[in-house]
């Protein structure tokens, strides 16, 4: 599964919980409409955030036992689910009830679907985290955008400004789209599969077999290199056709399987030099040895350059 993909599937999700800092679109539609004050109409706004961040919070815990599928869905049906109360409030004309559906719920939503794409993403990547976490979180900034200037006008147009039909279609468009994008949660299952703590320690365990592998191969070129240093130094002066012929067909065996194991070392090296800046190099930091791991590794192997 391409890494970036997933990064896209994290930012389209929080492109759409991001929606909820277009609230200020409807505040004051519903003043005037309603009949509320403009603090009433804002208590649901801060309620929505307070929750989100008590919800992500939680989430956080969550993650490790439900996993990232079960969060992320349930994320956005919770927040799709408040949009739709709140429709059902606005019908009503029920304040409370407006808090507790796009407040308490949506907002409750809102945290358990942003912590799931954030964290995904930089299970993902531990090379490059500061970036992807940065993109995703973009997403959940452009929704504003996205709800406030294209979904919202849009629908005021098709239900000629009846709010309760604008909060019940942003509602389903919200929960549709964040229901599709759960499996997302799948990439998530599949990097906790490569980046959780087992499975970063059985990589630790591969680079260390690896290491044990290349250090073995540098040291057969060594003994290679130095019999033939040796033949050299002993048939100085002397034109190779006029070596012995035993000596000149061992000499064309040593330079074949050198050359064999070379080029077995360089394949291997770089194997192990891309899995290792994948994982940003943790492997050869004391700090950030996992935990089981014994001594940190090396950085890098240098390859054989042909001659």
């Amino acid at each position: 599964m391409n890494r970036w993909f997933i990064v896209g599937l994290g930012t389209l999700l929080q492109l759409c919980l991001g929606s909820v800092y277009a609230w200020s679109y409807f505040q004051k539609p519903l003043v005037e409409g309603y009949g509320w004050s403009n603090t009433q109409v804002a208590w649901t706004f801060s309620l929505a955030i307070g929750f989100l961040g008590l919800a992500a919070a939680g989430g956080g815990v969550l993650l490790p036992k439900l996993g990232p599928r079960k969060l992320a869905v349930t994320g956005s049906l919770l927040y799709g689910a408040g949009y739709l109360i709140a429709a059902l409030a606005l019908h009503l004309k029920m304040l409370a009830l407006l808090w507790l559906g796009y407040g308490v719920i949506g907002g409750i939503g809102l945290g358990l679907g942003y912590v799931t794409p954030v964290a995904t993403v930089a299970k993902w990547f531990p090379d490059k985290k500061g970036l992807v976490t940065g993109m995703v979180v973009m997403g959940f900034g452009f929704g504003a955008l996205l709800m406030s200037k294209v979904i919202a006008p849009v629908l005021d147009a098709v239900f000629h400004n009846e709010l309760p039909f604008t909060f019940a279609g942003a509602g389903l468009i919200v929960g549709v789209i964040g229901y599709s994008l759960g499996w997302f949660g799948e990439a998530g299952k599949v990097a906790q599969d490569e980046f959780g703590p087992k499975a970063v320690l059985l990589k630790y365990e591969w680079f260390k077999d690896t290491a044990a592998q290349l250090e073995k191969k540098q040291a057969d070129i060594a003994v290679f290199e130095r019999r033939i240093k040796q033949q050299d130094e002993a048939y100085k002066g002397t034109s190779r056709k006029d070596w012995p012929r035993d000596e000149r067909e061992q000499r064309s065996v040593w330079e074949s399987e050198v050359s064999g194991v070379k080029a077995s070392y360089n394949g291997l090296a770089a194997d192990y030099n891309s899995q290792m800046a994948k994982f940003n190099w943790r492997f050869a930091n004391v700090g950030e040895l996992p935990k089981g791991a014994e001594n940190p590794l090396p950085r890098e192997f240098k390859s054989y350059v042909s001659q």
